[in-house]
């Protein structure tokens, strides 16, 4: 992300209640479990497997997890043809406003509404002077994502580090990519 995202605010027993009455809704209409696609293959199973077991944990909610190709994730997100997708995303040139696009009018479907709030901060990114201005853009448009729950960003990031098993205390910030060294100690030889 740009910018340091807002993260949602939840009433754990409102979310509860929230799930409890779109369930009722939803076995009124025949249905009664939701899926969640994910991508075959690397780590997105484990992810799937995770929130499927906290929502099962937090709401009471059965999930059913679907593995599917590459390919027809992003069919199904494109038709709208999903209930709940995990659908992994990277720019090749490694930009932000590059991969904010892909959510825009010319990306994924996404709601009308939503996708002209989303090209309108595009825009603003687009034709700002300055990456100060540039940047504020491009935070406000993950901002939207994230506030309208259009998009729910989950970082994933292999981090490895090797040290002596006497070494102890050394922690990884995940969010700055630093190693904190000052509790670092010795255990003996």
């Amino acid at each position: 992300t740009v910018g340091n995202l807002t993260p949602l605010s939840v009433d754990p027993a409102q979310a509860k209640a929230d799930f409890a009455a779109a369930s009722q809704a939803k076995e009124a209409k025949g249905a009664s479990s939701l899926t969640l696609l994910y991508v075959e293959g690397g780590t997105m199973k484990e992810i799937a497997s995770r929130i499927a077991q906290q929502w099962q944990k937090e709401l009471g909610a059965y999930v059913s997890l679907s593995p599917v190709t590459a390919q027809g994730i992003r069919n199904a997100v494109s038709s709208g043809e999903y209930q709940i997708a995990l659908l992994p995303f990277s720019s090749g040139d490694n930009g932000a406003l590059t991969l904010m696009r892909t959510f825009g009018s010319n990306g994924l479907t996404l709601p009308q509404t939503a996708t002209q709030q989303l090209d309108s901060l595009l825009s603003q990114a687009e034709s700002s002077q300055t990456d100060a201005e540039r940047a504020a853009a491009i935070a406000s448009a993950e901002q939207y994502l994230v506030d309208e729950a259009l998009v729910v960003p989950i970082v994933e990031s292999a981090v490895c580090y090797a040290a002596r098993p006497v070494v102890e205390d050394v922690f990884f910030s995940f969010s700055t990519r630093v190693l904190d060294l000052a509790a670092m100690g010795k255990t003996g030889d």
